[in-house]
């Protein structure tokens, strides 16, 4: 599929989208982190260095949130630098670094590729895999992920078009949708030469009203660094062939009109 039939739609209903690498620990990061920072200032002018104990990433509410863990010794410390794109950007961007891993994220995505005259978050990833990769050189990349995290809108009778408008994994037909305070499905499969990690949930949102998360993390491993954008490409399709297999034509329509109640 090239990038001309990726449909942008009027209505997004991504919340959140990450890309991260994994790689081997690089105690030369530290001494190289002023270089990165000079080749990426044009897109990332903000910056800032924490120093947290270890930190365990969990999910909730589709939000990914930082838990401190217990440590015996009190010695274990990750220094992460973080970098923002200019806070007026309407695809504003946040950047993080470790010296085992990288990620970029957004809560305001538009388009995985160029859109009506504005970079894509493809071409965000190469700006900065670039300057990455010429400062910091790494032998392999152990893991790469592309995550999107949608709230998709529940129609108004969900007990009879829920069905219609997702092809849904959850037991809708088994149990009362008002019912329902909770339900989530969990799935990894391997597919397009790469893995993905899917997830939908139901849950009580405010005022207790449902709330209808889904959760498309394609991944892959032990990537040459030099050919990192054809496993992105992978990725890419993959996160948007579940996606599309999973967003029926009234939950389409609804994303591309405006003015749908």
């Amino acid at each position: 599929m090239e990038d001309s039939d990726y449909k942008v739609y009027k209505r997004n209903t991504v919340q959140q989208v990450i890309f991260q690498i994994r790689f081997s620990n690089l105690f030369l990061i530290e001494n190289k982190i002023g270089d990165f920072q000079q080749k990426i200032m044009s897109k990332f002018p903000e910056s800032k260095i924490s120093l947290r104990k270890q930190l365990l990433l969990a999910d909730y509410n589709s939000e990914i949130k930082n838990i401190q863990v217990s440590d015996t010794d009190g010695s274990i410390i990750k220094k992460i630098w973080s970098f923002h794109s200019d806070s007026s950007n309407e695809s504003e961007y946040n950047l993080n670094i470790l010296s085992d891993s990288m990620d970029i994220s957004s809560k305001v995505h538009k388009s995985f590729y160029p859109y009506e005259g504005k970079e894509g978050f493809r071409d965000i990833i190469q700006f900065v895999m670039k300057a990455f990769i010429e400062t910091i050189p790494i032998p392999k990349i152990k893991r790469m992920g592309l995550r999107y995290i949608d709230k998709a809108p529940i129609p108004e009778n969900p007990a009879t078009e829920f069905s219609n408008w997702y092809k849904t994994c959850l037991p809708i037909e088994r149990f009362n949708f008002e019912s329902i305070q909770y339900s989530e499905v969990r799935t990894q499969i391997e597919i397009n030469e790469c893995k993905l990690i899917f997830q939908e949930r139901i849950s009580e949102g405010r005022d207790n009203n449902p709330e209808y998360y889904l959760n498309f993390d394609a991944f892959c491993e032990n990537i040459d660094p030099n050919d990192y954008i054809v496993s992105l490409d992978k990725l890419h399709k993959t996160d948007h062939q579940i996606w599309d297999d999973t967003f029926q034509e009234p939950v389409k329509k609804w994303m591309d009109n405006v003015n749908a109640e």
